[in-house]
């Protein structure tokens, strides 16, 4: 949990990086542009949101993953 904390933002090119990996061992498509449309809406969709909620005294971001109904708070003193 601390790992996802610390690095939510690496999750997005991981992802595309993972599935391009995925799409080049699996299938014969020869434009990299095409590969990139193929990928990047799946990464996308599988990628956690994040939503800033301002409170009294901090602000507190929400990572909220497409297939997990588990939120992961991130709280930012200010």
């Amino acid at each position: 949990m601390r790992l996802i904390k610390n690095y939510y933002f690496l999750i997005f090119p991981g992802l595309i990086l993972f599935f391009l990996l995925i799409l080049e061992l699996l299938t014969r498509i020869q434009g990299f542009w095409l590969k990139m449309l193929i990928v990047v809406p799946i990464a996308y969709l599988l990628s956690p949101r994040i939503k800033v909620k301002r409170k009294l005294h901090s602000k507190e971001k929400q990572l909220r993953w497409f297939f997990s109904k588990k939120i992961i708070y991130i709280i930012f003193k200010e």
